[in-house]
């Protein structure tokens, strides 16, 4: 346009602008925040699955709590467990009749044992203590190994004093007396294998009837019992009639079985138990009694 100055038509199109806006409406100012200013926790962190505890190990006194209950528990099974596979054997040298051996027997076995390495307990069942007398004269001779050995004629205290006992030995030897004693029947109960010793006599054989009778009885209240008849002081040979005719007589009983791994009647069986001392130690030695007595260890044990 003639005669506007520079810059006339810019200010006129800023004018208009202006004045169309007018009608509308500013925004109000904004208001201030009543806590800017003020500091501000951090955001937490975004949720995670926990892997494991957070905790750290138990203390001392929870852990001796828990094992408390824990044995309160399971004492009772494991005791039962315990004595089911206990490793101990008790092992009874009875008969009705006396003068068939036992104690000699008892003894032999008692201390061939206890040679072997074998904790062993000997038992006297008998009021006269003639295992005892034994075991006592190899104790004051300082012989070794030593043999533990106590004399309980009655049978509750024998019973009582076994089973409170028995855990102790690996090998428990029983010397019931020669009659029908109630250490002969307490011992019934207990025992695992019982071993009845007889001459090769007709009054011996007679005997074991007596002797078949307590098995009976004893096998009425009990499993697992093992019983076997043995010659004892028997004749010399192999051929021997009246060792023969014993040894037929037995094996019709069928309470027990028949061993045939006979003790002969040898002057070193008597010389050794007079001296508290085995045929296996006694000197010099008697290479037939020691081969008999090391027979009738293998088979009992």
């Amino acid at each position: 346009m003639e005669g506007t100055p520079p810059g006339a038509g810019v200010a006129a199109v800023y004018a208009a602008v202006q004045e169309g806006a007018r009608g509308v409406s500013e925004p109000a100012p904004a208001r201030a925040h009543p806590f800017r200013g003020l500091p501000v926790s951090p955001a937490p962190p975004p949720f995670r699955k926990r892997q494991g505890s957070a905790r750290g190990p138990p203390s001392p006194r929870v852990l001796h709590h828990l094992f408390l209950l824990t044995y309160h528990l399971f004492s009772s099974y494991f005791n039962s467990i315990y004595y089911l596979f206990e490793v101990n054997m008790i092992v009874t040298v009875g008969n009705t009749k006396g003068g068939v051996g036992k104690t000699t027997i008892a003894v032999n076995l008692a201390i061939a044992r206890a040679l072997d390495g074998h904790e062993v307990w000997l038992i006297d069942g008998d009021r006269q203590m003639t295992a005892q007398t034994s075991i006592n004269i190899r104790s004051e001779s300082g012989r070794s190994p030593g043999i533990a050995c106590s004399t309980y004629p009655d049978g509750p205290v024998l019973r009582n004093q076994v089973l409170l006992q028995k855990t102790k030995y690996e090998d428990i030897i029983i010397d019931a007396g020669g009659r029908d004693s109630s250490a002969l029947r307490a011992a019934l109960v207990l025992t695992d294998v019982l071993l009845v010793p007889f001459q090769p006599r007709s009054l011996d054989v007679w005997a074991l009837d007596a002797i078949a009778g307590l098995i009976e009885e004893a096998r009425s209240v009990r499993d697992g019992l093992r019983c076997f008849a043995m010659l004892n002081l028997a004749d010399p040979g192999e051929a021997a009639r009246d060792n023969l005719d014993a040894a037929a007589a037995a094996a019709d009983f069928p309470q027990f079985e028949y061993l045939a791994a006979p003790l002969r009647r040898r002057k070193a069986f008597a010389n050794a138990i007079g001296a508290g001392l085995s045929v296996l130690e006694l000197r010099p030695q008697d290479p037939k009694a020691t081969a008999e007595l090391k027979e009738l260890v293998s088979i009992l044990f």
